[in-house]
């Protein structure tokens, strides 16, 4: 889930990974028990300080993967992040269900941070699960069982090319405050685009920008309650 705001701020991170392959980031306890990643240079969380698994299990699976009734769902994550998504999502699906699931991730977190992540003893589940999530190779299908096929892929959403078509995007960025460039029109555009008829996109955010370029490009809005204490969410349709 990491994308960087401004040119001077980009420049800064491609030198420092390239001098070290060290990012910043560091493991805060949420108030639900659950760890989220504190990004230094961008003074950001990747989840919600309230909650890390309760916001991505309200925001993510019930308002976005519990609502396809399909026996074969293709879910783009934009920023796949600490994989929580990914974890939820293969939690929450059945045996007869189908899942292609396609992460994004430009920069991601290191093996040492990875293994300190809470979410599989706060979900009292084998720890094996987010390793296999983390460690699997990029660029390549990955079996996490035998319906479900993880891809990641290390780039942004502004320089993603694929001709599949999606069910569902979980667009897990940065806040626009942080990010703008992430959520601008023509990013929104290239998610239309990704989408199938009927395809959803799903996110924590509901700025007026943002919803003024989702109606611009077509898509079908729902303003939702946000995730604890948040007023708004979004999810949207492709119509």
């Amino acid at each position: 889930m990491i994308f960087f705001i401004g040119v001077i701020f980009c420049n800064y991170v491609t030198n420092l990974t390239k001098k070290n392959d060290k990012i910043n980031r560091k493991l805060h306890i949420t108030k639900d028990g659950s760890h989220t990643i504190f990004l230094e240079e961008m003074n950001e969380h990747y989840h919600s300080k309230k909650g890390a698994i309760s916001e991505s299990k309200y925001v993510f699976i019930k308002n976005g993967f519990s609502q396809l009734k399909k026996n074969y769902v293709k879910i783009l994550e934009v920023g796949m992040g600490t994989g929580l998504n990914i974890l939820l999502t293969l939690l929450n699906s059945n045996k007869n269900l189908k899942i292609y699931y396609h992460a994004l991730e430009p920069y991601p977190i290191d093996e040492s941070l990875q293994k300190k992540l809470n979410y599989c003893q706060f979900l009292n589940i084998d720890d094996e699960i987010l390793k296999k999530i983390h460690v699997s190779v990029w660029d390549k299908k990955i079996k996490l069982n035998e319906n479900f096929i993880l891809y990641k892929e290390k780039t942004k959403i502004e320089n993603f090319k694929n001709n599949k078509s999606f069910d569902l995007i979980y667009f897990d960025a940065f806040a626009p405050s942080k990010q703008k460039e992430i959520w601008d029109f023509n990013t929104i555009k290239s998610c239309f685009n990704l989408l199938s008829v009927g395809g959803i996109i799903v996110t924590y955010s509901s700025s007026g920008e943002f919803k003024r370029n989702l109606k611009k490009i077509g898509f079908k809005i729902s303003v939702l309650d946000g995730a604890l204490g948040k007023r708004e969410m979004i999810r949207a349709k492709k119509i």
